[in-house]
C-alpha cells in the first residue's frame, strides 16, 4: 500500500487505468440518481486506497471516514493524498452526524469494514 499511496500526487484521469464498466458502477449510478445518498462498506483489502482516489478522479468524489494516525505530520500527508483526487475525511470517532449530514445532501460516504479475528 505504501507503494501505490506514493504514486497518488502523480495519477491523473490520462494515467490511471479507467475503472471497467461493472455491475457496481450501474448500481451506483442509479443510486445516486436517487439523490438520497450512497453508503459504501468496502472490506479491508486490495487497492483500498487506490478505490477511492480513482472513483473521485472519475467524477464520483466520496466522504470516507478515518482516524488521525499518531504522528500528525504523517497524518497531515497521508490526509493530502487521500485528498488530492477531490474526497474529504470525516473523523472517524464523530462521525455520525457527519455521515447522516452527507448522505441527506444526496452524498457519497466510504467506511472501510474491519474484522477481528476470534
Amino acid at each position: 500500500m505504501g507503494a501505490e499511496f506514493a504514486h497518488f500526487p502523480r495519477l491523473t484521469k490520462v494515467n490511471i487505468e479507467r475503472p471497467r464498466t461493472a455491475r457496481w458502477i450501474r448500481e451506483f449510478a442509479a443510486a445516486q440518481a436517487r439523490g438520497k445518498g450512497v453508503l459504501f462498506l468496502t472490506g479491508h483489502m486490495s487497492a483500498w486506497e487506490l478505490a477511492p482516489f480513482a472513483q473521485a478522479l472519475f467524477g464520483y468524489p466520496l466522504h470516507f471516514l478515518a482516524r488521525a494516525l499518531d504522528n500528525a505530520r504523517v497524518d497531515a500527508l497521508v490526509t493530502r493524498y487521500r485528498c488530492l483526487s477531490g474526497n474529504s475525511p470525516i473523523e472517524k470517532n464523530q462521525s455520525a452526524r457527519a455521515v447522516l449530514k452527507v448522505l441527506a445532501a444526496g452524498g457519497t460516504v466510504g467506511v472501510l469494514a474491519i474484522t477481528t479475528p476470534r
